[in-house]
């Protein structure tokens, strides 16, 4: 009987990051539950002559009964109106099979719009409230 030894270099274990495994963090002035983040894109950066550029990101939510969401952006923006400066930050992090952080984003932009979602007597789907923020700044702190 032939056995081939595999060789130790050869082997690379492989555990591919899930889609579904991700937490989203908004920094004060929100109060953004984490599980309230339904769905969100990854940083995109469009490479340009001599440079590059950020895209938008889309950060799709649920809006709770308690705590509302909606309440919890209105209150935001309303105080982020007062600042001077209304860059807003949020931190991306992907977790491995256990809950382990695999990577992390920090992303800094401002918001371009909050779409509160579409109410229709058809449906039973939840309400979705959709942040669309214009990324001016964003670094992978960990991977």
């Amino acid at each position: 009987m032939n056995k081939e030894v595999i060789n130790q270099e050869e082997f690379v274990p492989f555990e591919p990051k899930s889609v579904s495994r991700f937490i989203v963090e908004f920094k004060p002035p929100f109060n953004i539950p984490k599980f309230a983040v339904k769905s969100t894109t990854r940083p995109t950066i469009v490479m340009t002559n001599g440079g590059h550029k950020w895209e938008e990101m889309v950060f799709s939510m649920y809006d709770p009964i308690v705590p509302s969401t909606s309440q919890s952006l209105m209150t935001g923006l309303r105080e982020l109106r007062e600042l001077d400066d209304q860059t807003i930050e949020v931190n991306l992090t992907i977790l491995g099979p256990v809950g382990d952080k695999v990577e992390e984003w920090l992303i800094k932009g401002t918001i371009d719009k909050v779409d509160f979602g579409t109410l229709d007597w058809v449906t039973t789907e939840p309400l979705i409230i959709k942040l669309h923020l214009n990324v001016t700044y964003c670094v992978l702190l960990y991977s």
